[in-house]
C-alpha cells in the first residue's frame, strides 16, 4: 500500500512538472503583467488584439546596422567660401552598430520650401574608418533663392 501511494504522488508531481514547464511563457508573461499593473495603471499587453492588427499594412525585418534610428545628425553648420558653393558640415553620432549612412541634403529657399533634394553615398563624402562620433563637410553648388538647409541620414533599401 505503501508503495503504490508513493507511485501516485511521484505520478502526480511529475504531471504538474510536466504541465508547469509546457505553460511556463504564460506563466511569466501573467506574473510580468499583475507586477507592471502593481505599479502602473495601465497593464503591458503581451498580444495584439483585432483592432491594432487592422491597420498593419505590412512589415519589414531590418538590420541594425542598417537602422536610421542608430545615427544622430545633428550641430548643421554652414559656410561660404565662395558665392556659389556652400559648405555644411553636420555631426553623425553612431548610437550602436550603424554603418556609415547615406546623407539627403534638403536645400531650402526663404520660406522653407524644399527647392532640391542631394544624395551622398558613403563614398561621396570624406569620413574615417571607424563610424563612432564625426564632423562631415559636404561641398554644395548653390542655384539662386537657395537660403536654408536640413539634413538626415538613410539606408537605401
Amino acid at each position: 500500500m505503501k508503495t503504490i501511494l508513493i507511485r501516485i504522488i511521484f505520478m502526480a508531481l511529475l504531471v504538474a512538472f510536466i504541465l508547469a514547464w509546457f505553460f511556463m511563457h504564460e506563466v511569466n508573461m501573467r506574473l510580468a503583467n499583475s507586477a507592471t499593473t502593481m505599479f502602473s495603471e495601465a497593464p503591458l499587453s503581451s498580444t495584439l488584439g483585432d483592432d491594432k492588427t487592422s491597420r498593419i499594412v505590412g512589415y519589414k525585418l531590418t538590420d541594425e546596422r542598417t537602422d536610421p534610428a542608430m545615427v544622430v545628425v545633428d550641430s548643421l553648420q554652414a559656410s561660404m567660401p565662395d558665392t556659389s558653393n556652400v559648405v555644411v558640415s553636420l555631426r553623425l553620432t553612431n548610437k550602436g552598430g550603424a554603418d556609415w549612412p547615406w546623407l539627403r541634403v534638403y536645400l531650402q529657399d526663404a520660406q522653407g520650401r524644399t527647392t532640391r533634394t542631394l544624395d551622398y553615398s558613403p563614398q561621396n563624402y570624406p569620413h574615417g574608418t571607424s563610424f563612432i562620433s564625426e564632423v562631415v563637410s559636404l561641398t554644395i553648388p548653390l542655384r539662386p533663392g537657395e537660403q536654408r538647409f536640413t539634413a538626415s541620414a538613410f539606408f537605401p533599401n
